[in-house]
């Protein structure tokens, strides 16, 4: 999965681009797109995520947190946030719906025969 698609997808979610965490969610969905991250602990991507960034993990779990509440909270196009990440309050799970959708949208159709 390409950085900018990342981005692009949390831009269109209207999710501040000024926060922390929007680095944070990106570095997460590109690692979780690693075959050995796919099952993984939190702790472990937040931790790697941190390493990736100078911070410990509880800075990126709060951050991501953060830039969770800030898109819903936003008034943005509540469909693309929906679809995207939902409404639940749960950081891994939001973040594990939004590349879970992100794959199945990127991964190349099969040609009809």
């Amino acid at each position: 999965m390409e950085r900018e698609v990342v981005e692009n997808v949390l831009l269109s979610m209207g999710t501040p681009i000024r926060l922390k965490g929007f680095k944070y969610v990106v570095d997460s969905i590109l690692l979780l797109d690693k075959p050995e991250w796919s099952n993984p602990k939190w702790t472990a991507l937040y931790g790697c995520v941190g390493t990736l960034n100078n911070v410990n993990y509880s800075t990126v779990e709060s951050a991501i947190r953060t830039v969770f509440r800030s898109t819903r909270d936003r008034n943005c196009d509540y469909d693309v946030i929906n679809h995207y990440i939902g409404f639940d309050c749960d950081s891994s799970s939001s973040l594990m719906r939004l590349y879970l959708t992100m794959k199945k949208e990127t991964r190349p159709q099969a040609e009809d025969t």
